[in-house]
């Protein structure tokens, strides 16, 4: 799932069946920023029209960054527990908000029963990810290559 496919499904909400499940606490201030990208990006008017957000701050999952670096998958099993647990509360799409947990993308997705949004592999995520650094895990995982979403959001912004 790509994050202009999350504009898509957030635009066919009828009576308020499509819940966002947000793998969050990773850190804490990048949920905050995503949820408060969310709110402002969303075209509302009122309360009652925003998305309906379930946000699982996780922040005990082991550190991302020193996981890559290791080489181990610790963080996989709390990743899939949050995501187990949107899923059982109603969420039918995730999102992951820490940049260096994408780098477990492929094992969080086999494991999940609802399509998970990979926000790294697409130049909209600039869009929701505009102000988040990149952690040492992210840079040597490489997860920002020749592919940077900041480049592809200038580039997009260029072409409108």
């Amino acid at each position: 799932v790509r994050p202009h496919q999350m504009l898509r499904w957030s635009e066919n909400m009828i009576g308020g069946k499509n819940v966002l499940g947000v793998i969050g606490g990773v850190g804490p201030m990048a949920t905050v920023d995503f949820y408060r990208n969310v709110i402002e990006l969303t075209d509302a008017s009122c309360d009652q029209e925003h998305i309906h957000v379930l946000i699982d701050g996780y922040s005990q999952i082991p550190d991302r960054t020193t996981s890559i670096l290791a080489g181990d998958k610790r963080p996989v099993p709390y990743l899939i527990d949050a995501a187990r647990r949107l899923e059982a509360a109603g969420a039918d799409l995730l999102v992951i908000t820490c940049n260096c947990a994408h780098y477990f993308y492929s094992d969080l997705r086999e494991a999940c029963s609802v399509p998970v949004l990979n926000t790294k592999n697409s130049i909209y995520s600039h869009r929701f990810f505009n102000d988040l650094a990149d952690c040492s895990g992210s840079k040597a995982a490489r997860l920002r290559d020749r592919r940077s979403p900041r480049r592809g959001w200038d580039a997009a912004r260029r072409r409108l």
